[in-house]
């Protein structure tokens, strides 16, 4: 019984990480200045927070610096949603019409 339901949530967490790399191919090609395409269909919302992490070996100098959480502001940048560091404000990420 127990392999069972081991099988059963494995099979459920592969359609889900498969949704996401789905919806994380979308995103990528909408934010590379490819055609938009919204996540999850028509009724896709902007995420209201942001958070970019983690550090690697060889990284550009000065990228940790763009590390932390960012908000979903109330207008658009270039016609898309646009996010800002919620602790340094010069910081966004946002359309910028090219990528």
């Amino acid at each position: 019984m127990a392999i069972y339901y081991a099988q059963e949530l494995f099979e459920r967490t592969a359609n889900k990480v498969s949704a996401l790399r789905s919806d994380t191919a979308n995103l990528l090609l909408s934010c590379s200045g490819g055609q938009m395409t919204r996540l999850g269909g028509d009724d896709w919302e902007a995420p209201m927070t942001l958070e970019l992490g983690g550090i690697r070996v060889g990284e550009p100098a000065g990228w940790h610096e763009y590390i932390g959480v960012y908000q979903l502001e109330s207008r658009e940048v270039n016609g898309k949603p646009a996010w800002r560091h919620t602790e340094r404000s010069e910081l966004w990420i946002a359309f910028d019409g090219v990528g």
